[in-house]
């Protein structure tokens, strides 16, 4: 995941790109979500692959809760995809089940 961020390889899908403006967060806020934070689980592979649960600070130390997966048959050859996200303080983020 961090050398997807690290490379540039990752995309931010519409849902995610919508909650990051409804919590004001911005793509170097998942950057850095992604490079400093940790993952925390994973869900199963149904169809397009394992997703994964990664939580992390934004760059103004909010935490952030990001589903991701990688495109391709490997995350050592695929993209990484940016599925959904919450952030702290959201209203959502008590109850953070967006997918």
């Amino acid at each position: 995941m961090r050398n997807c961020v690290d490379s540039g390889r990752f995309s931010i899908a519409e849902l995610a790109l919508d909650r990051m403006s409804a919590r004001d967060l911005l793509t170097c806020d998942i950057e850095t979500a992604i490079l400093c934070g940790e993952l925390v689980g994973s869900v199963g592979a149904e169809g397009r692959g394992a997703r994964y649960i990664v939580e992390g600070p934004s760059t103004t130390g909010q935490k952030v809760r990001i589903l991701c997966r990688f495109t391709g048959a490997s995350f050592k050859h695929g993209d990484l995809v940016i599925l959904a996200l919450d952030g702290e303080g959201s209203a959502h983020s008590r109850h953070f089940v967006p997918w």
